[in-house]
């Protein structure tokens, strides 16, 4: 059985930019806050390579023109990408199969009956549509199997 594929679609409306650079590694890029944009590479297999950032003007007015320069040298085409999971400790970015409202599922006390069969039912729809969660730092983004975000 081969290792998953998580695919993202391009999310320009919480840019995210999805693609291939001119050298055929998929690529990720977008805004890291406070101050940076941060693209993370993956080969054409979904192999997690690196990342790499770029210091922005605190003016947010730059952050698009930076982006699109950087998008350009790179020989940017966009499109979804493959990736298989990962996690980077140091930016936070990675990929993780459910939410973390399983975490409750540790504390008994915490939580009802009802409240604990609702989260069963939902880790059990999440695992069956075969949703995950793209962490970019702080930020949870819940995709679908297609690659859409469904949710941040």
């Amino acid at each position: 059985m081969s290792e998953r594929q998580y695919i993202f679609r391009p999310y320009l409306h919480y840019g995210r930019y999805t693609g291939m650079t001119a050298n055929a590694e998929q690529i990720m890029l977008g805004h890291y806050y406070p101050d940076r944009l941060v693209a993370t590479f993956w080969n054409s297999v979904g192999d997690f390579l690196r990342i790499e950032e770029r210091p922005l003007d605190t003016e947010l007015s730059n952050f698009d023109s930076e982006r699109d320069r950087w998008l350009d040298e790179l020989g940017y085409v966009q499109k979804p990408i493959a990736m298989k999971k990962f996690y980077d400790p140091v930016y936070c970015i990675g990929i993780e199969d459910f939410s973390g409202q399983l975490d409750l599922l540790n504390y008994p006390e915490r939580i009802s009956e009802d409240e604990r069969m609702d989260i069963l039912k939902y880790a059990w729809d999440w695992f069956e549509n075969r949703e995950y969660v793209f962490w970019w730092g702080p930020v949870d983004l819940w995709v679908n199997e297609a690659g859409q975000v469904t949710a941040n």
